[in-house]
């Protein structure tokens, strides 16, 4: 799950530092929300929503800076995100379905 928030972010803002940063935010915004999260709500959405927010505030405060993106290709930008996590998900499962196929020996390397 983690890792799949962290490349959500990463495809909304272009330096990695503040990519880790805004992930870093939203973990703990998370934390600190916890008691909020509807557990019948799909978690990687809640947390992408969370993520969205810190990535949304972190245009407005460096856009006179350096180069950002608007407001409507970030809103865009994260749809399309969600939308490719699925198939990237879906990715990961058949690759494990393949390698527990594989004998013992074979899946070590």
């Amino acid at each position: 799950l983690q890792t799949r928030l962290y490349r959500y972010i990463a495809g909304l803002v272009p330096v990695r530092a503040d990519a880790e940063d805004l992930f870093q935010k939203a973990m703990l915004t998370a934390w600190q929300e916890r008691s909020r999260y509807d557990p019948g709500r799909d978690l990687f959405a809640w947390l992408c929503g969370i993520a969205r927010n810190h990535v949304r505030h972190h245009a407005r405060t460096v856009a006179r800076s350096k180069s950002v993106l608007d407001p409507e290709i970030i809103e865009c930008l994260a749809e399309r995100l969600i939308e490719d996590d699925d198939f990237f998900q879906r990715r990961q499962a058949a690759r494990t379905a393949c390698l527990e196929k594989l004998p013992a020996k074979s899946r070590g390397l």
